[in-house]
C-alpha cells in the first residue's frame, strides 16, 4: 500500500499543475471580478507540497537501501549476487589471492603494475609469449 501511494504523489505532481492550468483558464475566460482559482490553487499548492514530501521520502529511502546494498557488497568483496570470488575458489585466501595479483609488478622491479600501453607492448616474463621473436616488440 505504501508504494501505491507514492505512485499516486508522484503521479499528482505531474497532473496537479495541469489542473491549476485549467481552472486557471475556466476562470480567466468566465471572468466577473473575481479570481477565485486562487482558492483552488492554495488547495492544490498544499496537496503538492505534501506528495513532494512523500516522493522525496521514498527517494531517501530508496537511496538508503541501495547505499546499505552496496555496503554489504563491498564488504562481501563484490557483487551481491554473483558467486565466490576467483581467489576464493582455488582455495586461496584473500591475501594470497591479492598477493598473485600484485607479484608480477615487483618482478618488474617497479613499484607499480605496468599501463595498459605497456602491457600491451612488454609482456611480463612468467606470460607465455609464442610469438617468434622478429614479432615481439623491442624491450
Amino acid at each position: 500500500m505504501l508504494m501505491h501511494g507514492t505512485l499516486r504523489a508522484l503521479k499528482f505532481l505531474f497532473i496537479g499543475p495541469l489542473i491549476l492550468v485549467v481552472l486557471f483558464l475556466v476562470n480567466w475566460m468566465t471572468y466577473a471580478g473575481d479570481w477565485w482559482v486562487r482558492w483552488a490553487a492554495l488547495g492544490i499548492g498544499i496537496a503538492w507540497v505534501v506528495s513532494a514530501f512523500r516522493v522525496m521520502r521514498a527517494a531517501i529511502v530508496l537511496g538508503g537501501l541501495a547505499a546499505l546494498m552496496t555496503y554489504l557488497a563491498r564488504q562481501r568483496g563484490g557483487n551481491l549476487w554473483s558467486g565466490p570470488r576467483p581467489g576464493r575458489m582455488s582455495g586461496q585466501s584473500p591475501r594470497e589471492s591479492l598477493a598473485t595479483k600484485i607479484r608480477p609488478a615487483f618482478r618488474t622491479g617497479r613499484s607499480h603494475p605496468p599501463f595498459r600501453s605497456e602491457r600491451q607492448h612488454a609482456p611480463f616474463e612468467h606470460e607465455d609469449d609464442s610469438r617468434p621473436a622478429e614479432a615481439r616488440p623491442p624491450r
